[in-house]
Parts: C-alpha cells; structure tokens; sequence
C-alpha cells in the first residue's frame, strides 16, 4: 500500500475506512498522521510499516487457545522534527513512544555515519 505509477497508495491493503481488505503478515502500509488548517494547507507525518506477528507479546485469549496478534514495525528510520512537536500537549505514552523511536533511529544509523554526522542526528533525536 505504499504507492505505483504515481498512485499515492495502491491496494489491496492500508489504513482507511474505504479499505475493505485485511493486513497480512509481510504487507507494508504507510501510517501518515496530518494536521491541516484552513486557508493555510497541512502537512503530514509519513512512515512506511511491514505488518508483524506480535502473538508472543500477548496473554492467550482466555479459553485455552492462542489469539494471532499483529502489529506494525516501522520500515523507515527518519527523525521527527522536534520544532514541530509541541511536547506539553503529548501523552505520556506518546512522549515514551517518540523517545524510544529516536533512539532506535540513532542505534540503528549512527554505525554507518560520520562523526559530524553523528553529532547531527543526536541532535535531531532529541538524545
């Protein structure tokens, strides 16, 4: 659901009321949370997810058997712009989620960069 020939999003899958199709293990969405306000225009907030099995990570349901959970792990790896965040208006759920995202960004780019660039993302990170 990511997009093709210049198609924003393409079947059978994503997030959305028009959507009818189910997620399956291995499809890839986009999860892009916007703001937009009248006579100015919007911006979105886009991230490219592959859909997980998260079974082991839940209680069974109850009556003996295994309930099949999935979940989203995140494909793209790109700071959010800490300018742009007003943190006084985050949950604190929120807040632990951002935090805990920047620091698998700066785990997982930091060994392939410079040290200037280093120094950029931990920056970004907010770490």
């Amino acid at each position: 659901g990511v997009g093709a020939f210049l198609n924003v999003h393409e079947g059978p899958n994503g997030i959305s009321k028009r959507v009818h199709e189910p997620l399956e293990l291995g499809m890839v969405t986009s999860v892009e949370p916007g703001f937009y306000e009248p006579g100015w225009g919007g911006i979105r907030l886009e991230n490219l997810y592959t859909v997980v099995d998260v079974s082991a990570s839940h209680p069974s349901n109850g009556a003996g058997g295994v309930s099949q959970w999935y979940g989203l792990e995140s494909l793209t790896f790109i700071p959010f712009d800490r300018k742009l965040i007003d943190f006084d208006r985050l949950e604190p759920r929120q807040a632990e989620w951002l935090q805990n995202y920047h620091k698998t960004i700066f785990a997982k780019l930091s060994p392939t960069l410079t040290s200037e660039e280093i120094q950029w993302l931990q920056t970004a990170c907010g770490l």
